[in-house]
């Protein structure tokens, strides 16, 4: 029996990553929640060096803390905020970030800096007012926001915060009728072996979901990924595709070749 006969046989809830996403989770989906804010934040304090006390905070907090207040900051765009409220909340951001003396400060590029802090002194000028908008701090939380995900994520998803803030977010799907529609090629009827697509290796990893598409009548709603199993095995038998896709066990476990004739020696 193929896996998506035993999937409605059964009738067994199946487990999913929420959200769910091919390669696992980027920064932007732990961000999204205050619970998995909370969460990178644990983490990042957990990298404390030994020689520095409790109450000392993080390069990875600072750059956390820095993309959150700007991010409130460009949140404020559309709302009606005086001009003269909103110049505040940019001298205030830019002192405990990037100024030189800075008690939070962030490493930013000397060009993104000088920008900010031209739009916000004016030299008491007030041609330069205008200057100051919701989106002044953009290119600099973008790239706090790529710094964090470049040198933190990877990191963050070998840590128990992480462990424990994943397994909060899943929720359970069914898969109610015989599968017939593979991600990896064009056809979507007929009766083939199916095996189902997970999200990403390793026990993390779940069954993929596709997010509902189309209108009127083509209308598919969200539902379990799934691959006809002669086109697995096909892509992974090629060597020029053979990485794209690959078995593993019920743990999200798998071994090259290399490594199982290592094994057998």
């Amino acid at each position: 029996t193929c896996h998506g006969c035993k999937a409605v046989l059964k009738e067994d809830d199946i487990e999913v990553n929420v959200p769910s996403r091919v390669g696992g989770w980027i920064l932007k989906d732990v961000l999204a929640k205050e619970e998995g804010i909370s969460s990178f934040r644990e983490f990042l304090r957990g990298e404390q060096q030994p020689q520095r006390a409790e109450t000392d905070i993080t390069d990875g907090e600072r750059k956390l803390d820095f993309w959150m207040d700007t991010n409130e900051f460009q949140a404020a765009n559309g709302i009606h905020v005086e001009e003269e409220s909103l110049k505040k909340r940019a001298q205030h951001i830019f002192d405990s970030y990037c100024a030189n003396n800075a008690e939070r400060k962030v490493e930013l590029p000397s060009d993104v800096l000088a920008e900010i802090e031209a739009n916000i002194y004016n030299n008491g000028t007030t041609e330069r007012a205008a200057s100051i908008t919701c989106a002044l701090f953009d290119t600099a939380r973008h790239h706090i926001h790529q710094s964090l995900e470049q040198t933190k994520l990877e990191k963050y998803k070998q840590s128990s915060p992480y462990k424990s803030y994943l397994a909060q977010q899943r929720t359970v799907m069914k898969q109610k009728e015989r599968p017939t529609e593979c991600v990896l090629c064009s056809v979507k009827n007929g009766i083939h072996a199916m095996h189902p697509l997970y999200d990403v290796d390793g026990k993390d990893g779940r069954q993929l979901v596709l997010s509902a598409s189309g209108v009127g009548f083509m209308r598919k709603e969200k539902r379990l990924a799934w691959v006809h199993t002669l086109c697995a095995m096909f892509i992974c038998s090629s060597e020029r595709t053979g990485s794209l896709v690959y078995g593993c066990d019920e743990d999200g476990n798998w071994e090259t070749p290399e490594e199982e004739e290592e094994e057998e020696e």
